[in-house]
């Protein structure tokens, strides 16, 4: 049975059972299985354009997981869930995805842009905070690319003392207050 193989050019082949488990190249070294570290690890590279690749295997997931012992563990990566998409999940759960057109969701496969979805009883779906100004607008939906000049909603504190006025962004069109 091969314990080890050592080459004059410095290469090195470690193997166990036979078969080979860690081998030292011209470009670095190559791992067959897993690598379990109870120290830190680093992946430095100052002059690579990329740290870390992860491939998943065809029809396989690549994928981080975030484990905090006996709390819970986070999945986070290509393919968790959906293959194409990214996604965070608790590990049976999908929470937030992208899909391939860009669209977000949280709690739901998105059908637009950015989609929420809220499923428990009495509880907040989001908050939506601006301490900066009165006037200054909380939450601003738009209807095309028109930007600031062409809301079609506009949520606001206006300092008249109405706690919000709901307007169509142009002077006097308060539409709610």
């Amino acid at each position: 049975e091969n314990l080890a193989q050592f080459f004059s050019n410095g290469a090195a082949i470690l193997f166990h059972d036979n078969a080979s488990k860690l081998a030292t190249t011209a470009t670095g070294i190559d791992v067959t299985g897993a690598v379990n570290s109870t120290g830190e690890m680093r992946i430095s590279n100052p002059s690579a354009t990329s740290q870390l690749y992860l491939y998943g295997a065809s029809g396989q997931k690549a994928n981080i997981i975030l484990n905090e012992y006996g709390v819970r563990s986070w999945h986070v990566g290509a393919g968790t869930f959906t293959s194409g998409n990214f996604s965070i999940s608790d590990g049976s759960t999908e929470r937030m995805k992208i899909d391939a057109s860009g669209n977000v969701g949280i709690g739901t496969s998105p059908s637009a842009k950015f989609q929420v979805n809220q499923t428990t009883v009495n509880e907040v779906t989001g908050f939506f905070y601006n301490n900066t100004a009165t006037n200054a607008a909380c939450l601003r939906i738009l209807q095309d690319s028109a930007g600031s000049s062409g809301p079609a909603l506009w949520v606001r504190q206006d300092g008249s003392g109405n706690a919000i006025t709901v307007d169509d962004g142009s002077d006097g069109n308060t539409v709610f207050s």
